[in-house]
């Protein structure tokens, strides 16, 4: 199953489930906490249509569209995993990044969250997206700091959707268990 209907069809699953009458009843009860997860819903699906999206976008030459999708993309995988866990919270269960997802937000702080100046005072590092590398399939990342001299690591966009897909999933399905099981 595709990302874009493995995520869609998990996320309307939960939507169904916090509309049952006594979930519902219980989940209103602290409207600011509803709010936030209707809010984080919204966000789950919106997100998951721009990286369906990109899944579906042709390959273009212009290097600023490649730098707009690349951005893009990063920035929406941050924001699908803050709605995920802004979701679980007003659910009320505890949600972490799984390992996978805290490389994924490390990538995208690195590369277009703080890529300039990241760290204090001489144990600082700088980053960036090496231009000559960015393709619609992802990038090198540099990086330098005071211990290596160059650091280059290749990020492959599919590779960070695939991890993003299996780990928001089965946060998902966490919470649809959670609240059935209440």
């Amino acid at each position: 199953m595709t990302h874009h209907t493995r995520v869609d069809e998990l996320e309307k699953n939960l939507r169904d489930t916090v509309n049952i009458k006594k979930i519902q009843y219980r989940l209103t009860r602290d409207t600011r906490l509803w709010h936030q997860l209707c809010s984080s819903m919204d966000a789950i699906g919106d997100t998951n249509i721009a990286i369906s999206a990109y899944l579906n976008f042709h390959p273009v030459q212009d290097i600023g569209c490649r730098y707009l999708i690349a951005y893009g993309l990063l920035q929406v995988l941050f924001v699908q995993q803050d709605a995920v866990q802004h979701a679980a919270e007003a659910i009320g269960i505890s949600y972490e990044f799984p390992k996978d997802l805290k490389y994924i937000r490390k990538i995208r702080n690195e590369a277009i969250g703080h890529p300039t100046k990241k760290g204090w005072n001489e144990n600082t590092n700088s980053f960036g997206i090496s231009r000559i590398s960015l393709c619609h399939e992802g990038f090198t990342l540099y990086s330098f700091d005071q211990d290596h001299a160059d650091n280059f690591k290749p990020i492959r966009f599919q590779d960070l959707i695939s991890e993003q897909t299996t780990a928001v999933s089965q946060a998902i399905e966490q919470m649809i268990l959670h609240l059935r099981s209440e």
